[in-house]
């Protein structure tokens, strides 16, 4: 390692600033886009249109989490197996 960070670190760096700007982005997205689905084609009125937009945001929020979740393990096995065979 020569001044910088090793493989493993920018891997981890990497995929914290991109599952970061997820959590930032797409339930924002989310949200508004189904807001826009729960007006034009469900034709729910103004409480129901937010409140269905919002469970949906929500959903989202949770699919990104178990999809970090998964990253972490796979990434751990990957390591743990790099390290079996080093041995």
């Amino acid at each position: 390692m020569s001044g910088g960070f090793d493989r493993q670190t920018r891997s981890a760096l990497l995929g914290l600033f991109l599952f970061s700007a997820f959590m930032f982005t797409l339930p924002i997205g989310a949200f508004f886009g189904g807001k826009h689905l729960a007006d034009s084609y469900f034709e729910l009125e103004p409480p129901m249109n937010l409140f269905a937009a919002a469970i949906f945001a929500v959903f989202v929020v949770n699919l990104i989490i178990v999809a970090y979740i998964i990253k972490a393990f796979r990434e751990d096995s990957g390591h743990s197996n790099e390290r079996a065979k080093k041995d």
